[in-house]
């Protein structure tokens, strides 16, 4: 077994992230909008898409499946990999 550790990758989970919250926000009642206000939800945003240093330093997801790779098509896989520097952290 080897485990395989990634961190934030490129992917349209990653490029979709404000739009994601953006719909569930519409979702919400008006009440709960009134009393987290649209400040919130702009800081939230704000925070945890635009500002995010996860998400600003995604990398790309051919490190994982060349890691994947290497696991299974080695006769001696390492047990750990961490194919990205946020893997590493």
């Amino acid at each position: 077994v080897s485990i395989i550790e990634p961190g934030w990758l490129r992917t349209p989970i990653i490029r979709g992230h404000a739009r994601l919250l953006r719909d569930l926000w519409s979702e919400v009642s008006p009440e709960v909008k009134n009393r987290w206000g649209d400040a919130f939800f702009n800081e939230l945003i704000q925070k945890s898409v635009v500002d995010s240093p996860f998400i600003k330093n995604a990398e790309d997801p051919i490190k994982v499946v060349r890691a994947l790779q290497h696991a299974v098509m080695n006769t001696e896989p390492q047990l750990r990999y961490r194919p990205d520097l946020q893997g590493k952290f």
